[in-house]
């Protein structure tokens, strides 16, 4: 059991996210799940990711602590929750700083299947994010991915979130 702001440790988890060997982006959701329930399994994937991710933005590799508790870290769904994307396999997640995540989630920037980054192509948000380090990595990789390759983006999710990015951008 971690101590009050320390580390999570997998043990302390319980039923958890983690991979089976099919990947299933997409969740078929009882309209009767109780509100609790899902808020519960939400809860346990950002656990999760945030352990695979060693507490750090998979971007900009940024961990704050603050009295020994992480902050501003949000595990981001790579297929959204309102497209149905699971909440039950790390492998649809990614670690976020709070300014990474809500980009990633306006499609002002996304990964590839070979975990490369790709920035909007629009004046407006890359003046904007000058200061930002989102430029900085335009077509390198996802500088902080988990250790074990079965706890990374899966490629069918990955793919997803490109043509979603790049329709977005298209209309």
């Amino acid at each position: 059991m971690r101590e009050a702001g320390g580390f999570i440790e997998w043990e302390d988890v319980g039923p958890s996210p983690v991979p089976t060997s099919v990947f299933r982006p997409f969740e078929e959701r009882d309209p009767r799940e109780s509100l609790q329930r899902r808020r519960l399994r939400d809860q346990r994937f950002g656990v999760v990711v945030r352990m695979a991710y060693h507490e750090r933005c998979s971007l900009c590799e940024v961990g704050y602590r603050v009295r020994g508790r992480p902050l501003g870290l949000e595990a981001a769904h790579i297929i959204p929750v309102r497209k149905r994307g699971t909440s039950v396999d790390v492998r649809n997640g990614l670690l976020l700083c709070a300014n990474h995540h809500v980009l990633f989630d306006e499609f002002a920037w996304a990964p590839d299947e070979d975990l490369r980054v790709h920035v909007a192509d629009d004046a407006p948000f890359r003046e904007s994010a000058a200061a930002n380090c989102v430029l900085d990595w335009e077509g390198k990789r996802l500088p902080n991915l988990p250790e074990k390759a079965d706890l990374r983006p899966a490629a069918e999710a990955v793919r997803f979130r490109m043509e979603q990015f790049e329709r977005f951008w298209r209309s």
